[in-house]
């Protein structure tokens, strides 16, 4: 084993950490500045990957134009207001930069103060151990010398830090409330834009769990009107589904998309005078390699027009009362109605609960407020409510396993960012640390974070793919799934196990030092290490930095968008596919930015070093998301911010968190009087909570009722205006598109269209 001493090993290893973090900082910087040059150049030429919305978005939502110069860019992003954007990008990406900015707000105040006051401080109160490594600037080495922490050192300083801990939460808590109370009047402004008020799922509601005797538009119409509703609905529609019908329409496309590939494969190998020199592709009518081998362009052909055929019969059939579900829609003529007979029928006291128990069997029924059509997941609004119950139960097990034993994976990770103390388990460690020093600052800094970062990129697939076999309703739904399951596991995996499990190892290997010098080992050295741990997340945070300048730049998108249109023969739909704007991933990129504050918050007082990095990574990503949220990605469905309450649920309970590991640290620290003065903490977060949730959060769901007033002048004659334009078409304008979507045909090439008659023989 090493013959250092406890003194020598602490100031190899802060060495070690300080050069790890310089050579990834300076790697960092390096590759980000080249790939922003990279963006630079490649801009003015390539605007299908790097401002598609300019090209497909309608007048009134065209960005505004970008000149070809380098750094042309930054001024119109930077320039625009969230007034001037509200048209162009939505309520939603609107939201996003808000949310992002207002955390981003936090972080410059919380870092002035932790460089300005808790970093002197912590240098004062450990500079006369004579230990001068990165840890002298953090909590962690304030009484902590000769190799140990000494309880009867001066615990004066750590008022400083309950100061601080103070501070920070009343930050925070002013910031919510005033946040809060902005977005219930951002709220307001999304009701009465034309566009909501308009909108025919704004004035629409959906009924669930119809019983079985009012499934259809007659039965259900006279008991809503038995009702004795405070407004009269326009008509009501019980819903139509047939799985049968939805599995042939998605056949249907697939076999088209198919086709279309062939096509293009096989029309742009020749012309009209070599076309059929050239071997036709041919299939197995079954998997691997099984059934009978046919030409593939005359099976897809053949396939499509049965299916058609198929689909044409199924709807007829489905058209009919026969095929009813347990879902309906009631329309009423202005949102501010549907509204307010939402608030009635979802009461305790709802006539929807007065129906007689023969009528009702299984779950009650229960009103929301329609979600636009294109949000809704229709293969899960049929189902039994009881099936969608047993799913979630059985779906939050799988998670909650998932996430508990991903501590497995998670913990050789953080073995390799403390790849220090992992080599010290072995003989002749100190040795091989000092003649490897390079490689296991590169190790310690790089490895974990990137493997991390890779993991995260697809986590956020299986999480939705879970989160719809739970039967939720809408996309929408789904994204704040997502949002929520993505936090769980972040904050599980990467906050607690992730950082404990590093301690941990850090405190085996100080348990074997210990024992071979016959010493004991107190628990305060547990939050020692704790706040040596703070060095992953400044490099961790150092690499999304890096991450946010790839997104910028797009990369990936670049790449493979070239690399497809080389090496293969895209159909025309999948051209097409390529430069049409994408929908931004609003559960992924919120997450990283309620993850990245987290670790900020968790490590402002314990190690206040990480507080600029974090700021830094919100000031590049408040640049670079309202460029690509202005010219690259959109909003798939637009909810208005309704997933704010989502994020500020989970903004409080990182800061109950906080307080929690505060309480801890300073406990154990021996700081009892200043441990105690932080106990109310956690319980004016959940008051402020509580308060929100009366005051704020009736105005952000419905519309205010006293803002009927505006439309009451024109009640009747609108009234009678709906009732005379009331189409078939906006009768069931809430029908499963399986119904009436138009089916695709397939394309080809413009160039060889004309070859088209000589394929078929």
């Amino acid at each position: 084993m090493s013959s250092l001493t406890d003194l020598e090993r602490q100031s190899q290893d802060s060495k070690l950490s300080l050069t790890g973090m310089a050579s990834q900082l300076g790697i960092n910087i390096g590759i980000s500045f080249g790939v922003l040059m990279v963006f630079n150049v490649l801009r003015p030429n390539n605007s299908l990957v790097y401002a598609p919305k300019y090209k497909y978005a309608t007048k009134s939502q065209k960005p505004p134009a970008i000149k070809r110069g380098m750094f042309a860019w930054i001024r119109p992003v930077m320039k625009a207001s969230d007034e001037e954007l509200l048209d162009q990008i939505g309520f939603d990406a609107i939201l996003f930069i808000r949310f992002m900015r207002m955390l981003r707000n936090l972080l410059y105040a919380m870092s002035f103060v932790g460089i300005c006051v808790l970093i002197p401080i912590n240098v004062a109160a450990t500079s006369y151990t004579g230990f001068w490594g990165v840890e002298l600037l953090s909590i962690s080495t304030i009484n902590y010398y000769d190799g140990k922490f000494h309880s009867e050192g001066n615990l004066s300083w750590y008022w400083a830090h309950t100061v601080g801990t103070w501070l920070f939460s009343l930050l925070i808590y002013r910031t919510i409330f005033y946040n809060y109370r902005a977005h219930v009047l951002f709220r307001k402004s999304y009701f009465e834009t034309k566009d909501y008020q308009q909108a025919t799922h704004a004035r629409t509601l959906m009924i669930l769990n119809v019983p079985a005797a009012m499934q259809s538009d007659t039965a259900l119409g006279n008991w809503i009107t038995s009702m004795d509703l405070p407004f009269p609905f326009l008509h009501a529609s019980i819903g139509r589904h047939d799985s049968q019908l939805t599995k042939s329409v998605e056949e249907h496309e697939k076999a088209v998309r198919k086709l279309e590939l062939l096509l293009s494969n096989h029309l742009l190998q020749g012309n009209k005078k070599n076309l059929t020199l050239i071997t036709r592709p041919m299939m197995r009518t079954k998997w691997f390699g099984r059934g009978q081998k046919v030409d593939a362009i005359e099976y897809y052909s053949s396939r499509i027009q049965t299916l058609r055929q198929a689909i044409t019969q199924l709807r007829s059939d489905t058209a009919s009362d026969k095929r009813t579900t347990n879902y309906g829609w009631i329309v009423f003529s202005k949102p501010f109605m549907a509204h307010a007979v939402a608030q009635r029928l979802s009461a305790p006291s709802s006539p929807l609960l007065s129906l007689p128990r023969r009528l009702v069997q299984g779950a009650k029924p229960r009103v929301e407020l329609a979600p636009p059509a294109k949000d809704l997941v229709w293969s899960n609004l049929a189902m039994n409510e009881h099936i969608r119950d047993s799913r979630r139960v059985v779906g939050s097990i799988v998670f909650y396993v998932f996430t508990f034993l991903w501590f497995i994976p998670s913990s050789f990770l953080s073995a390799s960012s403390n790849v220090k103390n992992f080599i010290r388990l072995f003989p002749d460690a100190d040795l091989f640390i000092q003649n490897h020093s390079t490689f296991v600052s590169l190790m310690s800094s790089w490895f974990s974070p990137v493997v991390m970062a890779i993991f995260f990129l697809i986590l956020p697939k299986i999480l939705r793919l879970l989160s719809q076999q739970q039967g939720y309703l809408t996309e929408t739904s789904l994204d704040r799934q997502v949002l929520s399951k993505l936090y769980v596991f972040f904050m599980v995996n990467n906050l607690f196990v992730f950082t404990v499990s590093s301690v941990l190892l850090a405190m085996y290997a100080q348990i074997q030092l210990a024992a071979k010098d016959n010493r004991a080992l107190t628990a305060q050295e547990f939050f020692e290490t704790m706040g040596n741990v703070s060095t992953f997340w400044v490099n961790y945070v150092s690499l999304k930095g890096l991450g946010v300048v790839m997104d910028l730049a797009q990369i990936f998108g670049l790449i493979s968008v070239t690399l497809r249109k080389l090496f293969t023969k895209p159909s025309p739909r999948q051209l097409r596919e390529m430069t049409v704007p994408i929908g931004f991933d609003y559960p992924l990129y919120y997450n990283i930015l309620l993850f990245f504050f987290t670790v900020g918050l968790m490590y402002s007082v314990i190690a206040p070093l990480v507080l600029p990095f974090t700021m830094f990574y919100f000031m590049l990503a408040t640049m670079v998301f309202r460029y690509l949220l202005m010219y690259v990605y959109v909003t798939p469905v637009e909810t208005g911010g309704q997933i704010w309450r989502v994020l500020i649920n989970r903004l409080l309970i990182s800061t109950v968190m906080y307080q929690l590991v505060m309480i801890g640290v300073l406990n154990l620290k021996g700081a009892v009087g200043q441990s105690s003065a932080l106990i109310p903490l956690p319980f004016f977060t959940v008051l402020l909570k509580l308060y929100c949730r009366r005051y704020f959060d009736p105005h952000v769901y419905y519309q205010d009722p006293n803002d009927k007033s505006n439309f009451n002048q024109n009640l009747n004659h609108n009234r009678s205006q709906h009732k005379k334009k009331e189409t078939n078409s906006n009768r069931h304008g809430f029908r499963d598109p399986a119904l009436f979507a138009e089916l695709p045909i397939p394309m080809v090439h413009e160039r060889v269209r004309h070859l088209l008659p000589h394929l078929y023989r």
